[in-house]
């Protein structure tokens, strides 16, 4: 008989809570159509604004 090697224990990750999937979705919502914004989807696309914007290009 071959010899088995023993598995460390599968890592059990903790549980995922509501705020986190309602967090999840806003960082993916951006609010379309109201007059707010969403500051999770905006902490997310952070500097996006300033990348594409020509006139803030270097050099």
């Amino acid at each position: 008989m071959a010899k088995s090697t023993a598995r460390p224990p599968a890592r059990v990750s903790a549980p995922i809570r509501p705020a986190n999937l309602n967090h999840h979705a806003n960082q993916l919502n951006s609010n379309p159509g109201t007059s707010g914004t969403n500051p999770a989807n905006a902490h997310v696309h952070g500097n996006r604004g300033g990348q594409l914007n020509p006139n803030r290009r270097p050099g």
